[in-house]
Parts: structure tokens; C-alpha cells; sequence
């Protein structure tokens, strides 16, 4: 991978005023080989980098938007963006069935 992956997460009209850290580093860093078995460190870095990043916010939603399941993007690791991505659509289910009970009550109370 390029350094130019990495600059893919930053928006460009209304930028941060300097690149964002990442873009210093060596794209491996962001790839590690394998997300256990001693690649603890590497992954611990990585996510330093990103909590010194003024657009992590930004990247972790182009993480989750694009399904990325290889990078540490956003200070999280594809794992525990699954874990985000699922508790979202929990609370979207909820959310829907909150509507359709009200939509329901609403209905019968006419």
C-alpha cells in the first residue's frame, strides 16, 4: 500500500490545516500482518498515531462506510469496527420499532 491510501480519509476542501499523522508514517504500520499472536505493539502504535490525528473521527467513518476489514483506521482495529457497525444496527432496529409501535399507537388512538 501507498502513503496515498492513507490520504484517502482526509477531506479535501476544509482539510486539517497540516496532514494528519499518518501520512509521516510508513503505511505498514496501519497493515499489520495479523491482528493477534505478538503484533500487539504494532497495532499500539498505530492507534497512537490516530489519537494524535485532529480527523480520526473522519476516518473511522470512511472505515465504516467503505466495510474496510484490513486496516487500522479511525484508532480501531476491523474488529472492533464490526463491533461498532453492530451495536449501530441495534440501535437502528430499536429505533425502527420505537417507530412503528408510536406509528401504531397513533393509528389506534384515531
Amino acid at each position: 500500500m501507498s502513503k496515498t491510501f492513507l490520504r484517502l480519509v482526509i477531506p479535501e476542501p476544509g482539510g486539517p490545516a497540516k496532514p494528519p499523522p499518518c501520512t509521516n508514517e510508513e503505511p505498514e504500520l496501519f497493515f499489520p500482518i495479523s491482528y493477534t499472536g505478538g503484533y500487539e505493539h504494532q497495532i499500539a502504535q498505530a492507534k497512537a498515531v490516530c489519537r494524535k490525528c485532529p480527523v480520526v473521527a473522519t476516518c473511522l467513518e470512511f472505515a465504516l462506510d467503505t466495510g474496510d476489514q484490513h486496516a487500522i483506521l479511525g484508532g480501531t482495529t476491523p474488529a472492533e469496527r464490526t463491533v461498532i457497525q453492530k451495536k449501530r444496527a441495534a440501535r437502528a432496529e430499536r429505533e425502527e420499532k420505537r417507530k412503528r409501535k408510536y406509528q401504531k399507537w397513533s393509528v389506534d388512538a384515531a
